[in-house]
């Protein structure tokens, strides 16, 4: 019996050494951040500002036109939302764009994504396609989109 309350005790005492060396552990570390200089502040000048220009009111009246937005390229036969915004990461937004690079530049450009999508895609009819959507004449790429066979020449 005796052995168990001495056990006890000194089970005590070792609890309580722990919790307060925890304690003094945290407060000497709190006081060791506390006593650091704070951060130097940095003073930055003002620039001079601009003499304000006065605009004529004919041109405040003047709405500018807000800038074409990028074609839907998944119009195009071959091309799904994956090759539409690889395109469209690499510059090609519009069908005018897309008309104008050669079959040889989309193939470099799949490429440099994922050679993957080189291999699966045959980019040679697309800009014929995106010419004829360019000059909105649907039909005749309606036309051409029936003969191909998965966006490539039969």
């Amino acid at each position: 019996m005796n052995r168990r309350i001495v056990g006890f005790i000194v089970g005590m005492v070792v609890a309580f050494a722990g919790v307060f060396f925890f304690g003094w552990v945290l407060w000497w570390l709190w006081k060791r951040l506390s006593e650091q200089e704070p951060p130097a502040t940095i003073e930055i000048e003002a620039p001079i500002s601009e003499p304000v220009i006065e605009v004529p009111t004919e041109i405040k009246t003047r709405a500018p036109e807000p800038p074409p937005g990028p074609d839907d390229l998944k119009r195009i036969e071959g091309i799904g939302p994956r090759y539409s915004s690889v395109l469209q990461a690499a510059g090609i937004t519009t069908y005018i764009q897309l008309a104008a690079a050669s079959p040889d530049e989309l193939h470099q450009i799949l490429e440099a994504e994922d050679p993957r999508l080189a291999r699966l895609a045959d980019p040679t009819s697309w800009p014929e396609q995106a010419a004829l959507a360019a000059a909105g004449n649907w039909e005749g790429l309606d036309g051409l989109r029936q003969r191909l066979k998965g966006g490539r020449q039969p």
